[in-house]
């Protein structure tokens, strides 16, 4: 049951925020908070063992990008990361689905880049994190 739950949640928020991001091009921060907080409710066995360390690291990983980036990474990407956290059961596993998201993203934008033969200004991102975290579910 728990599992059907978890499945459902990460679904409707991979649906909902996905497709403000591709037709917008915002993350939405009341969505993001619904998300977060329903995350942390359907995870919370999950998260029992999850160190506070681990939690800051993927603040400060989402920082460094921001910083690093100059902000061309947009913020509710990197708010969307950190609720992931949520999802992923330490550290490790994160850095291993933020990576996955960052290919997915990176082949996509080749791809447009191919078809297009220009550059964009910017590409939905929401969708290859929620891919990315599959996962974790």
């Amino acid at each position: 049951m728990l599992a059907s739950l978890q499945i459902a949640t990460f679904t409707y928020f991979a649906i909902r925020i996905s497709t403000s991001d591709i037709l917008l091009r915002t993350i939405r921060n009341i969505d993001l908070g619904y998300f977060l907080t329903a995350s942390l409710i359907v995870n919370n066995e999950k998260l029992r063992g999850t160190s506070f360390v681990g939690a800051l690291g993927v603040v400060m990983v989402c920082l460094f990008l921001h910083f690093a980036f100059r902000g061309k990474i947009g913020i509710g990407d990197l708010k969307l990361f950190i609720a992931m956290g949520a999802w992923a059961p330490d550290f490790l596993t994160w850095f291993h689905n933020f990576g996955f998201s960052w290919s997915l993203g990176g082949i996509f934008a080749v791809i447009q880049f191919l078809a297009r033969r220009k550059q964009s200004t910017s590409i939905p991102f929401a969708p290859f994190i929620f891919l990315g975290f599959f996962s974790s579910i």
